[in-house]
């Protein structure tokens, strides 16, 4: 059940015939560039793109910018089929669905990344189908989002992407013909012994204003923490010296506790989604029918979760702690042109330095 989902206006495109002043004289005259934000959900990627849009529309009156990313692309429904389809596709080309239903004795039409029919498979086939899900959906948004920055591209506009891998996304643009020098690839992030209170904070903030509001669906703006830390070992692994200035000094035992507090965060989110859907059933907001299969998703998710957690976690400390070290320096694993730490610099100072990197 996806429940939580940032959605974005579908590409934000605007035009200014005069300027407004801002970093450095306004200017009539200019280069298009591509501009990559990439970092972990709640790291502070949609606001700096929304600023940066602004900043360059200061300096550059005249320009068109286009300002989108991966959840844009899954923002409708339309978008979602298009995904689903794909990813279904990818399991037949590879013979996984077949050989899951041939497993199980599962009818033809069943769709096995149904929260219920996961929950029957074994650890094995769930390590596969989440494999497909993970790596073959970046590559659908990558090539979708390539095309789309291709084209704005060509009629000389500005484009800001929000992404999870800024590199990844680069290389997909790389491909398309699209010169380096054109690209800035910037890695936004929170410390990581930070991460979990940053949003255990979101998640609490949207539980109350769900249950102030049901019809508002604030829901919708909480993240499932036990999921999103993985993605730090996307970006960061521990080493034994400090590759940069902001690098933190983690044991294991951190790492170790942090995806644990992680999981019990996640499950008390997934307990007050379901409370605050009775509140709604009892608002009106939901009705009972509604209710229930809202229910029957949560307890599914909990399960899949359970049976998945000791597994997920030996991956996530693997991702983050490749060489087994009893403690390290997280640094980064990626050349990216700029790496932010977005709980120390204010978003006017972020904006200040990535268009410093991109206009020089």
């Amino acid at each position: 059940m996806k429940i939580y989902k940032t959605v974005l206006n579908f590409f934000i495109v605007a035009i200014y015939l005069a300027g407004i002043g801002g970093l450095g004289a306004t200017d009539t005259s200019y280069e298009s560039r591509i501009i990559i934000l990439g970092g972990t959900s709640s790291s502070g990627k949609t606001t700096t793109a929304l600023a940066l849009e602004k900043r360059i529309k200061q300096r550059y009156p005249n320009a068109v910018i286009v300002n989108t990313g991966f959840d844009a692309l899954t923002a409708t429904k339309e978008g979602e089929e298009e995904i689903a389809r794909y990813l279904n596709e990818v399991m037949e080309k590879t013979g996984l669905r077949q050989k899951i239903i041939a497993n199980h004795n599962f009818k033809d039409d069943i769709k096995i990344r149904s929260p219920s029919t996961y929950l029957q498979l074994t650890s094995d086939e769930r390590a596969q189908v989440d494999n497909v899900m993970k790596k073959e959906s970046c590559i659908w948004k990558h090539n979708k989002l390539a095309n789309f920055a291709e084209a704005a591209f060509k009629e000389n506009h500005f484009v800001i992407l929000d992404v999870l891998d800024a590199m990844a996304m680069k290389e997909a643009l790389l491909r398309k013909g699209i010169s380096s020098g054109h690209i800035q690839t910037v890695l936004l992030y929170v410390p990581f012994t930070q991460y979990g209170e940053r949003v255990k904070q979101r998640n609490q903030k949207a539980m109350l204003e769900y249950h102030n509001n049901p019809e508002l669906k604030g829901y919708e703006n909480a993240r499932e923490i036990f999921f999103l830390i993985g993605q730090y070992g996307n970006f960061f692994e521990l080493r034994s010296e400090p590759s940069f200035d902001q690098s933190q000094l983690l044991t294991q035992k951190q790492l170790n506790d942090a995806f644990e507090g992680a999981y019990q965060d996640y499950v008390v989110l997934m307990n007050s989604l379901k409370e605050a859907h009775k509140n709604a059933l009892k608002t009106g907001n939901l009705t009972e029918d509604e209710y229930n299969q809202e229910a029957t998703d949560i307890d599914n998710e909990l399960n899949r979760a359970e049976l998945d957690k000791l597994e997920k976690i030996e991956k996530m400390i693997k991702a983050l702690n490749p060489f087994g070290l009893n403690a390290g320096y997280l640094s980064p694993k990626q050349n990216v042109d700029l790496i932010l730490d977005t709980t120390s610099l204010s978003t006017d100072e972020l904006v200040e330095k990535i268009c410093r990197n991109a206009f020089h």
